[in-house]
């Protein structure tokens, strides 16, 4: 076998190695969908996930975020943020499992209401 033939076998077996990796890693992480149904928005937003903080910034009217985060360990998914001048802190609207990989879905809607 040649030095390119070599190089090539070496590229595939880090390749697939690198593969297998990324999908563990993807498989484990978490999904947060924040769906601001609102006429207004969310601003001022702190997610966080597990205790620590995962996200910040603002939602606008009906925009939709979408984020992935790997937790240590178990806990809520709290949101701390501001909507038509009033604060809501915190609410909890969630909860995720240290790599577990679920998936929580969140509406924010007209009435002001998490669901």
């Amino acid at each position: 076998m040649g030095i390119r033939a070599k190089s090539l076998v070496l590229a595939l077996i880090i390749t697939a190695i690198a593969a297998v990796f990324l999908l563990y890693h993807f498989h484990t992480l978490n999904l947060v969908v924040l769906r601001n149904e609102s006429n207004a928005p969310l601003t001022n937003v702190t997610i966080k996930g597990a205790g620590d903080i995962r996200w910040k910034g603002d939602i606008g009217a009906g925009e939709t975020l979408k984020f992935r985060f790997v937790a240590e360990r178990e806990g809520a998914i709290e949101i701390i943020g501001i909507w038509k001048g009033v604060e809501f802190n915190p609410k909890s609207v969630g909860y995720v499992h240290s790599n577990s990989g679920t998936t929580i879905d969140i509406v924010f809607n007209d009435r002001g209401l998490f669901s």
